[in-house]
């Protein structure tokens, strides 16, 4: 039995990991794609860019940022998971 837990508690302390990662990654592409979306827009006032171009920007930006809620109620799940496994309350893991 203890090997079974101790195994649940590093498999959920990875995914953890995992997912303040993918967190992390997901954030700092809509931070670009914002950016991008503003180039775009600034090219389409220019008449370089078309409004195609300006939509497939803030689709994308929005696709990304609509990842992020999903993915924090993920690590938080797992953050209380890993809490009860060893005994501690969920603060005492990062978010």
């Amino acid at each position: 039995l203890q090997v079974l837990v101790v195994a649940e508690v590093c498999r959920t302390y990875f995914e953890l990991r995992s997912l303040q990662h993918r967190i992390n990654v997901a954030e700092e592409n809509a931070g670009n794609q914002a950016d991008t979306l503003k180039l775009v827009e600034a090219r389409l006032r220019g008449g370089i860019a078309t409004e195609f171009d300006a939509a497939r920007s803030r689709a994308l930006l929005g696709s990304t940022q609509a990842q992020v809620p999903g993915l924090k109620a993920e690590a938080a799940a797992a953050r209380y998971r890993l809490a009860v496994l060893a005994g501690h309350s969920p603060e005492h893991y990062p978010t």
